[in-house]
């Protein structure tokens, strides 16, 4: 690009700071990457959110007139511009990253997976089989894009536009979800070394909990006046060490001398699956969740728990913490 055009896109960027045009046009190169495609996606969905936009592809390295009709230019990833790595000598950048920093987006939440995936894939690093990388790559390949023996690039673009805002939102909720953790969690570390995590009416929570060391996670979901929702969770590197099934006795012990059943066969209180005495309360196959309700499984009236959900925690916390200490030393320790 050239140095009065460098000059124009300047000019360019401090009109947009008062006032946003109604039309842009924005322009990247032919068969565009995850880079180029997260320059776009920047463009459309943070910083021209409401403008009506058209798409040109070009040559690498071919630009377009900074304005023309009345209507601007933004040049991403062709070779050159200011939202372009190529020609800069910088080490481990990418357009897009150039992008987010020239509009000021560095620090909009939810954005650096994104970012990392554009400096990743830009700079040959090596990625996971499952890496969304692949998939903006073989969009273009697959028969439903194509018509006529050419690509639809604008289909190909809503596919691959999907992707990035599945993982803004993602990376949204976690850093929300971090933040909240710290605000409402609260946290109990057993004399034998097991935590436990309490995020009561927080489920959304319980992943982050997992990520920050919780050995088990007990979580409440208000369903109106009927009640609630609850669960015990085990965390994935335990799951095939430690089981809920005495949590499970004695939870639904309680629960039956709650609601006033005759208790004929304590063992039986263990078993996976629900109980036929009560088939609100459900556990896993393999022992790893304890829970009255979930999405797979909504409750019908009478199967809500009677328990209150600081009973059903004191319970679940008491047949934990009987685990012997050695066990789980030698658990954390890959010991069987």
């Amino acid at each position: 690009m050239s140095k009065t055009g460098t000059l124009i896109d300047q000019l360019l960027e401090i009109a947009l700071e008062s006032v946003k045009p109604k039309r842009i046009r924005l322009a990247t190169h032919r068969w565009p990457d995850p880079d180029a495609f997260l320059c776009l996606w920047q463009a459309e969905r943070l910083i021209f959110p409401e403008t009506e936009i058209e798409l040109v592809f070009v040559n690498a390295g071919e630009t377009l007139p900074d304005t023309e009709d009345g209507v601007p230019t933004y040049h991403f990833d062709v070779g050159g511009g200011p939202s372009d790595q190529h020609g800069k000598h910088i080490v481990r950048t990418s357009s897009a990253a150039l992008t987010a920093e020239r509009f000021h987006l560095a620090n909009v939440s939810g954005l650096q997976s994104l970012i990392d995936l554009s400096i990743a894939s830009d700079n040959i690093d090596p990625l996971l089989p499952d890496s969304i990388h692949y998939a903006i790559k073989g969009y273009p390949y697959l028969p439903q894009f194509q018509r006529n023996g050419q690509i639809n690039w604008q289909m190909v673009k809503e596919r691959v536009f999907e992707l990035f805002d599945m993982m803004f939102s993602k990376e949204k909720r976690e850093v929300q979800n971090r933040i909240d953790l710290g605000k409402y969690a609260e946290w109990t570390m057993l004399p034998n070394g097991l935590t436990i995590c309490n995020i009561m009416w927080r489920p959304q929570l319980r992943g982050e909990a997992f990520n920050k060391g919780a050995d088990i996670v007990f979580w409440t979901i208000r369903k109106g006046e009927k009640g609630f929702y609850v669960a015990l969770q085990l965390n994935r590197d335990l799951s095939n060490k430690l089981h809920l099934r005495g949590a499970a006795r004695e939870i639904r012990k309680a629960e039956m001398e709650n609601r006033g059943i005759r208790i004929e066969n304590e063992e039986s209180l263990s078993q996976t699956g629900e109980h036929p005495l009560l088939p609100g309360w459900f556990l896993l196959d393999n022992g790893a969740l304890l829970a009255c309700g979930t999405r797979k499984r909504d409750l019908k009236e009478g199967e809500f728990t009677t328990l209150k959900p600081r009973q059903i925690l004191a319970i679940a916390t008491s047949v934990l913490g009987r685990i012997n200490s050695q066990s789980i030393s030698r658990w954390r320790n890959g010991s069987s």
